[in-house]
């Protein structure tokens, strides 16, 4: 049977040129500031979530201005040129936190509600860690009911693009973004330190037609 696809929902990738040099800072400054590993619902899932309590971001740290410029920069490229949305000024990082899953972690599947993009970035990824897969809204059973007919049949073992749950095998430094009303996760981790930086973004202005806002995010002082 002939087919062809409608609505497609694009994901932004992009390599930063310089993941060595972030990936022994980001370490370095871990040990440096004494940030502590906080379990996530996994014994083999942590966040730093330290910072987050007090709200602070964590790419408004000591020396990661570069790279908090440049994704931003991707991510205002990302919603103007390819979602093709009009922006009055730039997108900029509201909220940004480190992850580590070892072996046989799992980040169950989320979204992100209080942005209007999200990311990760790969500081540390090697063949052994998981992909990131994201949610089908039409056949997986953890997307809200109210994506799903009511009307349900078993289905083959199969998984491909139109009845599985479409996967990522990111590279070490790659960025990737999506719009945040998409729900992801990963699972099958087969190897320690799988490192990465979660990003949330929204424009700096919002607006549409006569109304908007600035957006403000709290960061370190």
């Amino acid at each position: 049977m002939k087919t062809f696809d409608i609505m497609p929902t694009p994901i932004g990738r992009e390599i930063y040129h310089d993941n060595d040099s972030l990936k022994k800072h980001t370490i370095s400054l871990i040990k440096k500031e004494r940030l502590e590993w906080k379990e996530k619902g996994d014994d083999n899932l942590f966040h730093i979530e330290s910072d987050r309590s007090q709200g602070v971001s964590f790419l408004y740290k000591e020396g990661l201005l570069d790279f908090k410029n440049w994704v931003e920069e991707q991510c205002t490229l990302f919603v103007k040129d390819v979602l093709e949305y009009e922006l009055l000024d730039k997108m900029i990082v509201t909220d940004s936190w480190i992850n580590l899953c070892n072996a046989n972690g799992t980040q169950h599947d989320h979204y992100h509600c209080n942005a209007f993009i999200s990311g990760t970035y790969y500081i540390n990824y090697e063949k052994e860690h998981a992909p990131l897969y994201f949610s089908n809204p039409a056949v997986s059973e953890t997307v809200n009911k109210i994506y799903r007919p009511e009307i349900s049949l078993r289905r083959a073992n199969k998984n491909n693009k139109y009845t599985g749950d479409p996967l990522i095998k990111p590279e070490e430094g790659e960025l990737l973004l999506w719009p945040s009303s998409l729900s992801h996760g990963h699972m099958g981790n087969q190897k320690n330190d799988r490192v990465s930086i979660s990003i949330n973004f929204m424009p700096s202005v919002v607006a549409d037609g006569l109304y908007g806002f600035k957006v403000t995010p709290l960061r370190a002082k």
